[in-house]
């Protein structure tokens, strides 16, 4: 099947505005902190920096919802050094009930150290993990097995590219219990580093029809909570913004995303 410029059934019955709760800031550094932007469309979130991630999830979930997740990024994403101080920084807060910048802004103080912001493009989905343990269900994590692994493994599959496309239908398959999905993406899951050091896209474009053409029909059939798309801008995706917005601009187009940037 060929994914052209047409609007999803998920979408036409959408009547929520698109919106900025982070207002672009302009095509600069993300690295660890800095969040250049946040757009939102219902239930589906486009960020520059994946450390937002976890406050969009929430923002979707239902009170004590229990999800799949999906997660496809070069990195697990799931640091752990560090997770005591992280929680005992939120402490009794919920996260849903902050404001995407109180949520940014949130700092914890290492011994002798300055402040840090408490969530990372490394950690958030190490702290989701850990702070919300029974609303996971099937982890399925696609990576290039870069970074730390998590250590909740319930249900769980470390998938290759080549099993994705096949089995993704079947893998958010809602069973008996209704259990929707969580869909994280990081656009750098997609580039590779060539023998001259050089990021470019190891994926042809039938394989991303494919596997984001079964995200949007598991959209339009209600399986999936939310969907964040990350850009990470810079040498992960070819070297600064440009990369990640040409290759952002073909999936919004295969989901029927209405996204660009100014």
């Amino acid at each position: 099947m060929e994914w052209g410029l047409l609007t999803p059934a998920w979408l036409t019955v959408n009547t929520d505005p698109e919106s900025w709760p982070v207002p672009f800031k302009g095509r600069h550094l993300s690295g660890a902190f800095n969040q250049n932007f946040l757009w939102r469309k219902g239930n589906v979130w486009v960020m520059d920096n994946h450390r937002a991630a976890l406050w969009c999830w929430l923002q979707d979930l239902g009170a004590d919802e229990g999800v799949g997740l999906l997660h496809v990024d070069q990195h697990y994403d799931t640091l752990w050094d560090g997770m005591q101080a992280w929680l005992d920084s939120i402490g009794s807060q919920c996260i849903n009930e902050m404001s995407v910048h109180d949520y940014l802004n949130l700092t914890f103080a290492p011994p002798n150290c300055s402040p840090s912001p408490v969530f990372r493009w490394d950690n958030y989905l190490a702290i989701f993990l850990e702070k919300y343990p029974a609303r996971i269900g099937p982890l399925i994590m696609a990576t290039h097995y870069a970074g730390t692994p998590p250590k909740i493994k319930r249900s769980y599959r470390e998938p290759v590219p080549e099993e994705i496309p096949h089995n993704l239908e079947s893998w958010m398959d809602r069973g008996t219990d209704g259990r929707r999905w969580v869909i994280n993406v990081d656009l750098d899951y997609f580039f590779f580093s060539d023998g001259d050091d050089q990021r470019r896209e190891m994926f042809s474009q039938a394989y991303i029809e494919s596997l984001f053409g079964t995200i949007r029909e598991a959209y339009e059939d209600n399986r999936i909570a939310s969907l964040t798309i990350c850009l990470t801008p810079g040498d992960l995706t070819g070297g600064g913004w440009t990369g990640a917005e040409a290759l952002c601009a073909r999936v919004c187009a295969i989901l029927g995303l209405p996204f660009s940037l100014p």
